[in-house]
């Protein structure tokens, strides 16, 4: 069964599906949003040519039948969909969990009619919805060495080992996506890389990391950032990005990530988290 569920911005919930004070009557703009799509007219031959497209900008427009006792239920939805508050929105359906942030445009209510109906409108910068599921991808693993029958030697019995591998292949969902990389030195390391084998492109930083050490590398549109914790402090170090680097995407189905360094890529392990963006739902 479809569920919407509102989170204000201080964290509140309200879940408006399956609630007694209200019915969702219909939402509008959950379906792949409208493109701009620029054509240059050509002045030698019929039709033209396309210089660019981009996604318009997501407008969520919810109708809700407001029930008894009519004025206290629709003064208590005033506090989840404030103008010009940001929200955030859950949609969850037999398909696809997902999640989209806007800022209230507008809420109307007429309220001398017999069957009081909210309509309101919701502006998402980001066109697409995103998975509520975080999903990561780790370089290493944790291989068992605990078995049966089991004795402990005199010297001691390792019951487990973490295994280091350079490469990794993540699926991504329908549209391309950033990471938030996570490289943490477990002894010095210099000049992280990371490859994707399938577009040949890379991204290095330029720094010496010793134990403790941990590099985050945020390549999402909007959010790029390269920071280094070092003894609990935390510094921007985003000019140590050596020149030629790309901002590293997840492009739709596989991707095949290589990490190295120039010194000692053994002494890292590197962490990737990434959301799985949809069109539509």
């Amino acid at each position: 069964m479809p569920k919407l569920i509102v989170e204000n911005d201080r964290g509140e919930r309200i879940q408006l599906t399956q609630n007694p004070n209200y019915d969702v009557t219909s939402i509008e703009g959950l379906d792949p949003p409208s493109a701009n799509i620029n054509i240059a007219e050509n002045a030698n031959f019929d039709g033209g040519t396309k210089k660019n497209s981009r996604l318009n900008v997501r407008n969520i427009v919810i109708t809700i039948a407001i029930h008894q006792p009519i004025e206290k239920n629709r003064i208590a939805l005033y506090k989840y969909l404030k103008s010009k508050r940001e929200c955030t929105l859950y949609f969850s359906n037999g398909a696809r969990k997902v999640f989209t942030k806007g800022t209230v445009e507008s809420f109307e209510v007429p309220q001398w009619t017999n069957k009081e109906r909210a309509q309101i409108s919701i502006l998402c910068p980001n066109p697409y919805l995103i998975d509520t599921e975080q999903s990561q991808t780790s370089f290493s693993v944790v291989e068992p060495l605990f078995e049966f029958p089991f004795s402990i030697p005199a010297t001691g019995q390792e019951i487990s080992r973490l295994v280091f591998n350079k490469e990794e292949t993540i699926i991504a969902g329908d549209i391309e996506t950033g990471m938030d990389i996570r490289i943490v030195a477990v002894g010095s390391a210099m000049n992280p890389i990371i490859y994707n084998t399938e577009t040949l492109e890379n991204l290095k930083v330029n720094i010496s990391l010793v134990k403790g050490d941990v590099l985050r590398i945020n390549t999402n549109r909007g959010q790029k950032s390269i920071t280094l914790t070092r003894n609990g402090i935390t510094t921007n170090v985003i000019n140590n990005l050596v020149p030629g680097s790309k901002w590293l995407q997840l492009e739709p189905g596989e991707n095949t990530l290589l990490y190295s360094a120039d010194a000692s890529p053994e002494n890292l392990i590197v962490n990737i988290e990434y959301s799985t963006l949809y069109e539509g739902v």
